[in-house]
């Protein structure tokens, strides 16, 4: 049966000028079917291009 919780992470360009409800959204309506029938739990964190190279910036600091 294998895992059923994930942490995703999912950059975007998509993403720009949107909330973080919506930026969600977005991913679950891309991801429907399979989470109806193989995914318990989904934690996501959104982000867009320039969000990521900020947050790999500050990581690497």
């Amino acid at each position: 049966r294998g895992e059923s919780h994930f942490s995703v992470l999912v950059v975007s360009e998509k993403f720009e000028g949107e909330n973080r409800v919506n930026r969600q959204r977005l991913v679950y309506g891309a991801l429907d079917a399979l989470l109806k029938d193989r995914v318990h739990a989904l934690a996501l964190k959104t982000m867009t291009p320039a969000e990521y190279e900020i947050a790999l910036g500050n990581k690497n600091n």
